[in-house]
């Protein structure tokens, strides 16, 4: 881990695999298994909140595959594209890749493109906004 990064292995939810993130997450992980995508990279903060332990950092991305959680966040002076070639070496190559499109920068797509070369890049950010929506509705 560089002084650039911070990096936490599925937020709070690998401390307490039965906490709050790592339930929010395995609603996320069937999201992606209906789109057919094998990792998604969180941009917007409320979906980083929501998914992740708290408040995201600005500028922060989470990484969710089907096994982990990878919160990052710009330190000071990081470059976006230092934070993007972050986010790409977590994730395989070739990979069915979702994100939100609405949060997404349209450089940091041609990034991922790039980068990892997805076999699969898809827009999934209607129904994780739907998701986090429904999960606040449904609070007390």
């Amino acid at each position: 881990m560089g002084s650039d990064f911070v990096t936490a292995g599925m937020a709070a939810g690998r401390r307490d695999p039965r906490g709050l993130p790592a339930l929010r997450q395995l609603a996320l992980r069937a999201i992606m298994d209906g789109r057919g995508v094998d990792s998604v990279i969180l941009s917007a903060p409320a979906s980083i909140a929501h998914y992740g332990a708290g408040p995201g950092p600005v500028g922060g991305l989470l990484i969710v595959t089907a096994c982990n959680a990878h919160l990052l966040a710009a330190g000071a002076g990081t470059e976006a594209d230092a934070l993007w070639m972050r986010a790409a070496g977590l994730l395989r190559r070739g990979c069915a890749l979702g994100y939100e499109g609405r949060d997404l920068d349209p450089r940091a797509v041609a990034r991922l493109k790039t980068l990892l070369t997805p076999a699969r890049l898809l827009d999934i950010g209607p129904q994780i906004a739907r998701q986090i929506a429904d999960n606040a509705a449904a609070r007390p």
